[in-house]
């Protein structure tokens, strides 16, 4: 099994297994195995007998060249999710599908490399890039490579295996690329677990893996782990569970193109008014072209989001959850499809949305101050040109089909469909959420100055989780964002435990309205391209 990310959550009938187990050589009680010295062996001696183990060269090589797996992947951490898991592999091409409830989400790495979340493609990050040719290395297929040419052999390092204690195993060294270490089952000869050092691409850090590879069956000849564990840095990550591995169905070279562009040839442009509400600015919406709504217009949701009196209006059934990452915790949401989604002129059809109670903030709003029907979110607005002016009271969409490129731009980053854009604060470089959803821009804690002006009182809150947070305000010298700069400017700083949007999402802050209101800001999704244009006066 080979690295992929995570997604949303679905709960699914136990998988049927139709491969048989190969018969096991008989095993020792644990109690005799460090009693019983065994025979001496050379590491290519070790590496042999772990081919023969799993089939033969021809087998392994058979896995690399065509395969498909499918099974459930269950993901852990701040933001537990279970899924479908598909994994096409042809030569160094590898497509991973993940299923959801109504939710699919598709990645492509090799040389090829794209992403699919929420309607839109993207261009995998370098960082991705990195994380997903690394992953897809290190597998059981790699010792087909002993004996080659320019392959080294030597003793991995003696590690302790998550449910087996300590092993000693081979290190393999490829010509170019780094080593995989293999650990082997001293009764079976097959590959207890491989080790290796990958990039994790949300926090751009290298991080040790451990892979454990348990349940082994034949298929075609070939001996698969239908169990595998990912480990790393010595916590667990994620467990997939295959219940088919097909090496004999071809696999067509298409399915590996990046996917055309939706045609959105036939939207129109539109523009709205935006009103002030409480959790920020609000625009008006129809609903299956039936419901009027107010949604929260907020480019740091990646889904757009209905609260349960708007989905049960319209008879919206749920499909499924998905846990996902709020300011502090995380949320569960129930999935549901939206028919469509019309701002003005422009419409967009069958549309992913989740279903979540609003948080208690949204709840208790002003007298006068007009209600919320949910959230706008990216899976809608990465369809447009957005530009956002509050100063105006206006959002303009143009279809990306129809959009003109703006020169005097800087990019941005789209991660998880939200967009991240590039900072400075001194010499330090900063990845903040472009985040219209909040009205106050959150830095790193370092960055805090040591005698803060203000301390928000606890129980402010602040994202879907309502959290209560306490955070201190503090004033930089200067935040410069897109080529525009902002002097002593006051913002927030993120909380000593941390935030677990910004820890899901490997980024530094968000990029709140009391920056961006001072701005006519224009998103361009498709080119990952944004542009701040200074309102004359302010």
């Amino acid at each position: 099994m080979k690295d992929a990310s995570k997604t949303p959550d679905i709960s699914l009938p136990a998988p049927a297994h139709s491969s048989s187990n190969p018969a096991p050589r008989a095993r020792r009680p644990a109690s005799d195995r460090s009693s019983v010295p065994r025979p001496p062996s050379s590491l290519r001696a070790l590496i042999e007998r772990a081919i023969c183990a799993h089939g033969g060269r021809d087998a392994l090589r058979r896995l690399a060249a065509n395969s498909t797996t499918e099974g459930v992947l269950e993901t852990f951490g701040p933001t537990p999710n279970t899924m479908t898991l598909i994994v096409r592999q042809k030569g160094k091409r590898y497509l991973f599908t993940m299923i959801a409830g109504p939710l699919e989400v598709s990645i492509c790495s090799g040389d090829i490399a794209w992403k699919q979340l929420l309607g839109s493609v993207t261009s995998l990050s370098d960082a991705e890039k990195a994380s997903q040719f690394q992953s897809a290395e290190h597998a059981i297929d790699r010792l087909a490579h002993a004996g080659e040419p320019g392959w080294k052999l030597s003793a991995a390092p003696v590690r302790t295996l998550p449910g087996v204690g300590r092993a000693r195993g081979v290190r393999m060294t490829p010509p170019e690329g780094s080593p995989t270490d293999f650990y082997f089952d001293p009764d079976t000869d097959r590959v207890l677990a491989l080790a290796y050092t990958s990039m994790d691409p949300i926090h751009r850090r290298e991080q040790s893996c451990v892979s454990r590879e348990m349940d082994y069956r034949l298929v075609d000849g070939l001996c698969c782990s239908f169990h595998t564990e990912l480990y790393s840095d010595d916590n667990l990550s994620w467990s997939f569970h295959a219940h088919r591995i097909d090496l004999e169905t071809p696999i067509d070279d298409a399915i590996f193109l990046r996917p055309a562009p939706l045609d959105d040839r036939g939207l129109c442009r539109a523009s709205a008014s935006l009103l002030a509400g409480p959790g920020g600015l609000l625009v008006e919406a129809i609903l299956n072209e039936e419901r009027p709504a107010l949604l929260v217009l907020d480019t740091g949701c990646n889904v757009t989001t209905l609260w349960p009196e708007t989905a049960l209006a319209l008879e919206l059934a749920p499909g499924g959850e998905w846990t996902g990452a709020a300011v502090a915790g995380a949320v569960k949401f129930d999935l549901t499809r939206l028919g469509s989604i019309r701002i003005g002129e422009a419409i967009i059809t069958d549309l992913d949305a989740a279903i979540v109670a609003p948080p208690e903030g949204l709840l208790h709003r002003p007298e006068g101050t007009p209600a919320s029907d949910g959230i706008l979110g990216c899976n809608f607005l990465s369809r447009f040109q957005v530009t956002v002016d509050q100063l105006a009271g206006r959002v303009e969409l143009e279809p990306a089909a129809t959009s003109t490129p703006f020169e005097n731009g800087d990019s941005l980053e789209i991660l998880h469909s939200v967009p991240v854009v590039h900072a400075q604060i001194g010499d330090q470089n900063l990845r903040l959420v472009l985040d219209t959803g909040s009205g106050i821009t959150v830095l790193p804690a370092h960055l805090a100055p040591s005698d803060p002006e203000v301390v928000l009182v606890e129980g402010a809150s602040i994202g879907m989780d309502g959290a209560a947070l306490t955070l201190r305000l503090g004033q930089v010298s200067a935040l410069t964002v897109a080529g525009q700069t902002l002097h002593d400017f006051v913002a927030a700083f993120v909380p000593e435990n941390g935030l677990i949007s910004l820890e899901v999402s490997g980024t530094d802050g968000l990029l709140g309205m009391d920056f961006l209101r001072r701005f006519k800001v224009t998103i361009d999704y498709t080119r990952q391209q944004i542009r701040l244009e200074s309102r004359t006066g302010h």
